[in-house]
This record gives structure tokens, sequence and C-alpha cells, in this order.
């Protein structure tokens, strides 16, 4: 994230404190088969590793945490506005916005 706007750093740093846990939270509550194709969404490109391609995510998460297949589900512009990948939202509960 460098040669990020101002306003960009601000929303990170919301995002990561804010958005995230709450991700993480609802990421966790669902079982390993149905996390790994939701966060192979998010994250667009991952490639399933033969021949436990669940059990390798899991592997990947244990030593990096969610945070980058978060970071590939978020899209900030310059002027800080954000987008959540549709499977982001699903996943934060209520939250802001969301709320009804």
């Amino acid at each position: 994230m460098t040669g990020e706007t101002k306003a960009e750093a601000h929303t990170w740093a919301y995002l990561r404190a804010y958005y995230y846990p709450r991700f993480v939270e609802g990421i966790t509550k669902l079982s390993w088969d149905i996390r790994f194709q939701v966060l192979s969404e998010i994250h667009g490109s991952w490639s399933p590793i033969p021949p436990d391609p669940v059990g390798a995510m899991m592997e990947y998460v244990a030593e990096h945490s969610y945070f980058k297949f978060f970071v590939h589900g978020v899209e900030v512009q310059p002027d800080g506005y954000f987008r959540l990948h549709k499977l982001i939202s699903v996943n934060l509960g209520r939250v802001g916005i969301f709320d009804d």
C-alpha cells in the first residue's frame, strides 16, 4: 500500500480496524468446505493445491491470516471511497451501512 493518498491510508486503517475483524468473525463461523469456496472466490486467482486443497488453504491461513484474502476483496480509490466484494459484505454481519 505504498504511494497511497492520505484518504486511502485512512480508509485502509478504518477497514482494518472495523471491517476486517468482523469479516474474520463471520468467515470463521463457516465450515472449512464452504470457507474454502468463499475465500477462493474473494481471492479471485487462488489455485487449489492437490491432493488436499482445503488443508492447504487451512495451512496458508494459519501462517498468513485472512488479511490477504480481505485485501483481494476490497477496492479503495484515491479519494478514500471503497467497495467490498459481495462475499465480504455477506460475511460482515450487520455493520454500519448494511444495517436495515
